[in-house]
């Protein structure tokens, strides 16, 4: 197989509402159900895109709008808004971990 009969395939993927992942769903949180829905249906219709080209996917309609805006906003505010988002996350986890011991 040559290069030329592969399509690359980056799939963009933000917060999805899991076992694992306990945030609640909402507009910009999917749940694993409606995001596997949305990666199924995008990847189906970019298959017939021509063969050696890349692919950038955002399948879920939430995340493709958060990156979006995320777009316009100066580096220094996405990562601090990053830095914030995980250090709640990884907060919530620590909790949890506590509470079952």
């Amino acid at each position: 197989m040559t290069s030329s009969n592969l399509v690359h395939l980056y799939i963009d993927v933000l917060s999805v509402a899991t076992g694992g992942n306990k945030t609640p769903e909402s507009a910009f949180v999917p749940s694993a159900t409606k995001f596997a829905e949305s990666l199924v249906f995008s990847i189906g219709r970019r298959a017939n895109r021509k063969r050696g080209s890349d692919v950038f996917v955002t399948p879920y309609w939430g995340h493709a709008v958060q990156r979006f805006m995320i777009g316009f906003m100066p580096l220094r505010v996405v990562e601090k808004f990053v830095i914030k988002s995980v250090t709640e996350v990884k907060e919530r986890i620590e909790k949890d971990r506590k509470r079952g011991e």
